[in-house]
């Protein structure tokens, strides 16, 4: 595999690592070679696309600005606990700032070529809200939502302290403190969570289905409220999970779903009339 790794262009590494976290939920350097090349071959079909929305008559006045491509960059390394461990993880992928900066920085302008073309789309009515509501009203249902707060305990086998063994060991002995001292969850959360929530008392907020990990969303939705689990492990190391409260799922009535089915509406339209120009400049044919 790393023969795989290794050919990977420069200026597609960066779509190369999020297509396969995205894809896979796992880094292309974990990834068997049959997989990989799945992830590269889509890589390259995409940018062969960006590369017709780039050359596009629609793109010729698009200007990113360098504050827009900070604010990105500076977005997804916040997602890291320190800037040793982003730069790591570049590090990992074959990657440089550079590099990533000016993935970032076409990602940021194909995105903003492609709003351009809808620019001009009609705002979805209160009529075509009203029947798609009638046609749907079965299916128009909110989720049930667990409010719930973790406790974090990361894996990282760089550090001696954050060995697997070291992490669950920790987690475990939390656990213990928390079986008999219930209530001071909040307390423990922001003593030992080694997550940015630890500063709000590990709180994860309003949580549905599809939000977290796998393996968290399995336990979350099992526990009844006040209860917390057992040490839970994801890809970045041992939850215990607290759900505070249940709501259970109920249908919406038109007030509440309008909302949401405008901008579903909205976003379909969109869709498609970014389709259809992409299909006109793929065959050549947006030169009027």
């Amino acid at each position: 595999m790393m023969d795989i790794m290794e050919k990977i262009r420069s200026d597609l590494r960066y779509s190369v690592l999020r297509t396969s976290l995205n894809k896979y939920e796992t880094p292309p350097f974990e990834l068997p070679d049959e997989k990989l090349i799945v992830v590269i071959q889509q890589v390259e079909k995409e940018h062969e696309i960006q590369t017709k929305i780039l050359s596009s008559k629609e793109a010729m006045d698009v200007i990113l600005t360098e504050e827009s491509v900070e604010r990105s960059f500076k977005e997804v390394r916040d997602r890291y606990e320190n800037e040793q461990d982003f730069y790591h993880e570049l590090y990992k992928n074959n990657l440089d700032e550079a590099q990533f900066r000016a993935s970032l920085a076409r990602e940021i302008k194909v995105e903003t070529i492609l709003d351009r073309v809808t620019a001009d789309l009609e705002e979805v009515s209160d009529v075509d809200v009203m029947i798609y509501y009638h046609m749907h009203q079965q299916k128009i249902k909110k989720p049930e939502i667990r409010k719930a707060r973790h406790i974090l305990i990361t894996i990282n086998d760089d550090y001696l302290d954050n060995t697997r063994e070291k992490s669950l060991e920790k987690a475990q002995q939390i656990l213990e403190n928390l079986k008999k001292k219930p209530k001071k969850f909040s307390e423990y959360a922001l003593k030992y969570s080694e997550c940015p929530t630890a500063y709000q008392g590990g709180v994860l907020g309003d949580v549905k289905k599809g939000v977290l990990y796998k393996e968290l969303e399995e336990v979350l939705f099992t526990l009844k409220e006040k209860q917390f689990s057992a040490a839970v492990e994801s890809p970045i190391g041992f939850h215990i999970l607290c759900c505070d409260e249940i709501q259970k799922p109920k249908t919406l009535s038109a007030a509440e779903a309008t909302p949401m089915i405008r901008n579903l509406l909205a976003q379909r339209r969109k869709e498609i009339c970014q389709q259809a120009w992409l299909s006109k400049i793929m065959t050549g044919d947006n030169n009027g």
